[in-house]
């Protein structure tokens, strides 16, 4: 079963499991530090603001330019960078995780009642857990 992607961290995590690479076989190939993918892939550190450096970090994972994918990953790294206001992070401490499922949802041409539901559920059955 895939594990469903919340965050740009978790796509990170899912794209180099895809191509087979243990973390230190993809730093080693790639040039990268073990302990910068690791904290990136936990969501410890947010994506680079960079566009050169995401551009080479996506094609690492082999995620092609100008696909679904590759607006994916630049859409899930802007969203690690949002800083959320200190009050709804004290309310409401896992809200950036849905960030990328809502900013998906609201990309499709209509929002259905139902969709915003489905979001609100998600939030409000998160922060009671």
């Amino acid at each position: 079963m895939e594990k469903s992607i919340n965050s740009f961290g978790d796509y990170v995590l899912q794209k180099r499991l895809e191509l087979g690479f243990s973390l230190r076989e993809f730093c080693r190939k790639f040039g990268y530090a073990p302990s910068y993918i690791s904290r990136l892939e936990n969501s410890i550190l947010s994506a680079p603001s960079d566009k050169e450096k995401l551009k080479t970090l996506a094609f690492a994972l082999g995620i092609k330019e100008e696909t679904k994918e590759w607006a994916l990953f630049f859409s899930l790294a802007s969203s690690s960078r949002i800083v959320v206001p200190k009050d709804i992070q004290k309310d409401f401490p896992n809200v950036v995780k849905f960030l990328p499922a809502f900013f998906r949802t609201t990309q499709k041409d209509e929002m259905s009642k139902k969709d915003i539901s489905n979001l609100v559920k998600l939030i409000h059955n998160d922060s009671n857990s």
